[in-house]
């Protein structure tokens, strides 16, 4: 019998040690999510720019829509 990760979550939400877990995994989520930006080495200024500019209002839109 095959078990689904969001039945355990569910039946289990209230162990400290879980909602310990869910936390860090949505850390990581977030830590990945804030450096797939690479620039290439040789970039310009300009460049790194565009991207840390793009990067923000697309974190700042993303906090609007989920309430943060």
């Amino acid at each position: 019998m095959q078990y689904k990760l969001s039945d355990f979550m569910g039946k289990n939400i209230d162990v400290p040690e879980v909602r310990s877990a869910l936390k860090s995994v949505e850390r990581q989520i977030e830590t990945m999510r804030n450096h797939l930006c690479s620039l290439p080495f040789e970039s310009e200024p300009s460049e790194f720019l565009k991207v840390l500019s793009d990067w923000q209002t697309q974190k700042k839109h993303s906090e609007d829509n989920n309430g943060g």
